[in-house]
């Protein structure tokens, strides 16, 4: 079973048996903003060795499989590429160009504008981000327990079950040039890295049970790539929300039967409708339980409606009203998502 160690994005999620999950597409900022002149960007590989020699020697001191690295470098630009097709901010060229580098080494000098200018004219960009440094590393951990099992006749009988822990890091340095301005936008080094685990009666049954190496290194490459499309880039991406199935109060049965049949509306995404029914609950303080839910509700409803001003409105009155702590964290979260839309203006030059 694959162990994913990095950070899930902008992942909602409450703590209550008695909510429902749903999930909606919003538009998350980059790390910074882009000149307006650039509207599409060429993505190049520029890890392979100048020193194949040094490669392969490389390859064989650290175990790695010869190549692995230039095939993750590869999946990174498609990463990338991937990130970039689901921004509204710019176009993307994934040109395959594979071009002398370091590799692990380290980043190398600057590409000459010169080349810059070359792949733009070629490629119809205004940017070009690169792969300056690829380095992939694996580690592999043992560990064994005994346990017991029983066979057909109920005869208990002990053996060792063997635990094998795979880990692959992936560090990259990235570079995003700017021609028109003769300007590096941004340069950083990037690690990601994720885990996996196997068990088996023995330690090579273990091990054999995990995935290839190079397969995982490609794997955290693709997420590499994505990761640095998201930092230049505003994404498009799926976020989850958790909204009250269920409210009652003894001295109003209705209260039950509408939170109900609320829910059905929502699970197939008519919030309208949903609403509807949400926000007479959520202004009677007679109940302030079944109020407090309605309310953390309607906040949701006014969120996948686009209207953050209402939706905080009502994820504060579910809170400052009727006590719903899950309305505190919700608020917290639509005001960040509030800010993220004044850079995302700016980002997207509007």
């Amino acid at each position: 079973m694959s162990k994913p160690i990095f950070y899930l994005l902008l992942l909602f999620i409450a703590g209550s048996g008695c909510m429902s999950s749903t999930s909606l597409e919003v538009l998350q900022p980059a790390a910074f903003a882009l000149p307006a002149h650039i509207s599409t960007i060429a993505t190049v590989n520029r890890t392979r060795p100048a020193n194949r020699v040094g490669n392969v020697l490389e390859g064989l001191i650290t175990g790695e499989d010869i190549g692995q690295d230039r095939s993750g470098a590869r999946r990174a630009t498609e990463g990338l590429s991937d990130a970039l097709t689901r921004t509204p901010r710019f176009n993307v060229v994934f040109t395959g160009i594979e071009m002398k580098g370091k590799g692990a080494l380290g980043f190398p000098d600057p590409l000459p504008w010169s080349t810059i200018d070359s792949i733009c004219q070629r490629y119809g960009s205004d940017a070009v981000a690169t792969i300056e440094k690829f380095d992939s590393d694996i580690g592999y951990q043992t560990s064994s327990r005994q346990r017991t099992r029983k066979d057909k006749e109920g005869n208990e009988t002990t053996y060792t079950e063997y635990n094998v822990d795979m880990h692959t890091r992936v560090t990259m340095g990235w570079r995003l040039y700017d021609p028109t301005q003769q300007r590096i936008l941004d340069e950083i080094e990037v690690t990601e890295q994720m885990g996996w685990d196997r068990t088996g009666t023995s330690e090579s049954q273990a091990r054999n049970a995990l995935p290839d190496a190079r397969s995982t290194v490609d794997e955290v490459a693709y997420l590499n790539g994505q990761q640095y499309g998201m930092r230049i880039a505003p994404t498009w991406v799926r976020v989850r929300r958790q909204y009250y199935a269920k409210a009652k109060a003894k001295e109003n049965p209705q209260i039950a039967v509408d939170m109900a049949e609320a829910t059905r509306f929502a699970k197939v995404d008519r919030w309208a409708e949903a609403a509807r029914l949400w926000r007479p609950i959520a202004e009677d303080r007679r109940y302030p339980k079944a109020a407090g839910r309605a309310a953390y509700n309607m906040a949701l409803a006014s969120e996948w409606e686009g209207k953050l001003d209402l939706a905080i409105e009502w994820a504060d009155k579910a809170y400052t009203q009727y006590g719903n702590g899950q309305a505190r964290s919700y608020a917290s979260l639509l005001r960040q998502r509030q800010r993220d839309q004044d850079r995302l203006r700016e980002q997207m030059n509007d």
